[in-house]
């Protein structure tokens, strides 16, 4: 009986993000309308954030992966899960080069051992590829929950920022820019929230810990943009 070759355990190259557009689609759809209470209350006409006039229009875009992407908040997200997902695959490089040693050595004794002797070390080897396997693939699995939480986390703790830009600019709502056929690019505030997110919370890393509870997206209702929502369906934490 021959040991079973071990497969690669090298299973951490980065996954597309998953659902980050669909996310943010859902909570500028349904969460815009509830502004802080400090936010509320403020008195005066609210002001065109670009121009400080009249407001440019009852409606406003934003690119919902740039504000992700190019904010500082956003990029310190990704850094780290890049940064676990390195740590990961060192560990699965080590682990492999250990396996195939001792499936070499398992070989190559073989032909001095009894049948039965040798079988039973085999099968033994099998059971501890196929356990490290899993210990290695709930390791992958741990760290992608962890950074769609953080993801999660991201658009919730700019809600009071994106509420904040409603308010100022008398505008109604605010829509994922992708969904929308055609605009002026006047009504695209993306710069001015990722700017506004820098100022405001930097890169994140001195927030408090969220309570563990559901998703916030669980709350949310249908997304403006389902075609947004399609296109960036859950993958799979695997390559």
């Amino acid at each position: 009986m021959q040991p079973a070759p071990h497969r690669r355990t090298d299973r951490t190259q980065p996954r597309k993000r998953a659902g980050s557009s669909a996310w943010a689609a859902a909570l500028l759809a349904a969460g815009l309308s509830l502004l802080p209470a400090t936010v509320s209350a403020q008195s005066g006409p609210p002001t065109n954030l670009q121009t400080g006039d009249a407001p440019i229009s009852p409606l406003l875009t934003v690119r919902s992966e740039e504000v992700f992407r190019k904010s500082l908040y956003g990029q310190r997200i990704e850094n780290d899960y890049k940064a676990q997902l390195a740590v990961l695959a060192a560990d699965n490089r080590r682990i492999e080069a250990e396996l195939t040693a001792e499936e070499q050595d398992l070989s190559e004794r073989r032909a001095e051992m009894e049948q039965q002797a040798f079988a039973d070390l085999a099968r033994a080897f099998d059971t501890k590829v196929r356990e490290i396997r899993r210990e290695r693939d709930q390791a992958l699995t741990e760290a992608n929950r962890k950074h769609e939480q953080a993801q999660s986390r991201f658009w919730t703790d700019i809600q009071p920022i994106l509420g904040m830009a409603l308010h100022e600019s008398g505008a109604a709502a605010i829509l994922e820019q992708q969904s929308v056929i055609a605009s002026a690019q006047a009504i695209d505030i993306t710069d001015h929230i990722v700017a506004r997110i820098d100022a405001t919370l930097a890169d994140g890393s001195t927030l408090a810990p969220a309570d563990a509870g559901p998703d916030p997206a669980d709350d949310m209702g249908p997304a403006i943009a389902p075609d947004a929502a399609r296109q960036s369906a859950p993958a799979a934490g695997q390559p």
